[in-house]
């Protein structure tokens, strides 16, 4: 059975883009025609290398639930091509992070470290606590980081050439300025995306 497609998916799942064929039904339902769905995976597609992207078009008649599939599939190879090879290794997410993508990077990777702003003065998020049996291992202070650090993984608004970032992402880059990074898309600006860093030299990671 497809676990993309099951009837109770897990958190990550009810997300995009693992759950944008749910999320197209619910807006076919409310009223969408599919020159509209198809519009919404256009924009999506657009995130994708011209490679995937030119997979995902060359059936121009296709429905768009069969698109949305293709763009799926599309993601989740990306995503694979690039985490595989980090399992089991440290890899560090810089900042605030969202908890079903956690979740996510947790059962791909194994493990993860996050580096992540001391809640109230006392210590880590209540998630610390709650994604530890998983593989979670937060910190709050640079001097704890792992000294192999195999990528660092930071949720970030994508702003033309620049990405809006937690202040904590340049604090790790410039104690470890060789590590490779990569960038989950926020919709979003969020009050942690406070700094500004370069795009370049940053690999996107399909997650949203």
């Amino acid at each position: 059975m497809n676990t993309l497609f099951r009837p109770n998916p897990s958190p990550h799942q009810r997300h995009l883009p693992f759950g944008l064929i749910s999320i197209l039904e619910e807006m076919r339902r409310m009223g969408a025609t599919d020159a509209d769905l198809h519009r919404i995976i256009d924009m999506l597609s657009t995130r994708l290398t011209p490679d995937t992207s030119q997979q995902i078009d060359q059936d121009d008649e296709a429905a768009p639930m069969k698109r949305a599939a293709l763009l799926i599939s599309a993601c989740l190879s990306t995503v694979n091509e690039i985490l595989t090879p980090l399992k089991g290794t440290n890899v560090v997410i810089a900042g605030e992070f969202p908890p079903h993508l956690i979740e996510f990077l947790l059962s791909s990777l194994g493990s993860v470290v996050q580096f992540h702003p001391p809640s109230h003065g006392f210590g880590g998020p209540p998630h610390f606590r709650h994604l530890a049996p998983q593989g979670l291992r937060g910190i709050t202070d640079l001097r704890d980081m792992p000294d192999d650090i195999s990528a660092v993984i930071v949720h970030a608004v994508i702003n033309g050439s620049k990405l809006l970032v937690s202040p904590l992402l340049p604090l790790l880059l410039q104690a470890r300025p060789s590590i490779p990074r990569f960038v989950v898309e926020a919709h979003h600006a969020a009050p942690h995306h406070q700094w500004t860093v370069p795009y370049e030299g940053f690999t996107l990671l399909p997650l949203e």
